[in-house]
Formats: C-alpha cells, structure tokens, sequence
C-alpha cells in the first residue's frame, strides 16, 4: 500500500510520511462520528482508486477530503504550537 487508511483512531500506513496526513482523517473522524465513513472514507477511497486515471489536477490532495484533512492537521498542529 502507497499511502494510508484511517478508521476512527486506527491508522494503516504504509510510510510514515503519510502519518501526519492521516491525522488528519482521524480529525474527521472526531468531527463526523459514525458519519465518517460516508461522508470521508467512500469519497476519499473512490478518488484514490481513480485519481491516477481520472483526475487532471496530478496533485492528489486537491480532493476536498484530503485537503480538509491537511488543513485540519495544519490548524491542530499550529495551535499545539501556540499554548
């Protein structure tokens, strides 16, 4: 596996440079509760097995799922930071 898979608190990785992306999901996941899967996890699977295929933007995390998950991240980590 390239990248990662985030289920609630679990994360499956299979680099660690995907680690902080995938915290964020598990933001998400917090946010969205059982919504998460539906909302985040069928989206975000379905770009991921099209996007190499599909997608013009060769950036992958353009996908709203995933820059959410970034910016989110990016927000906790900043504030983590701050205090």
């Amino acid at each position: 596996m390239r990248g990662g898979i985030t289920l609630g608190k679990y994360i499956i990785i299979g680099d660690a440079s995907y680690a902080y992306h995938e915290f964020g999901h598990t933001i998400q996941s917090k946010i969205l509760g059982p919504l998460y899967l539906l909302v985040i996890g069928l989206p975000s699977i379905i770009h991921a097995a099209l996007h190499k295929h599909v997608c013009k933007n060769k950036d992958y995390y353009h996908f709203w799922t995933e820059k959410w998950a970034n910016n989110l991240v990016d927000k906790h980590y900043k504030k983590l930071k701050e205090d």
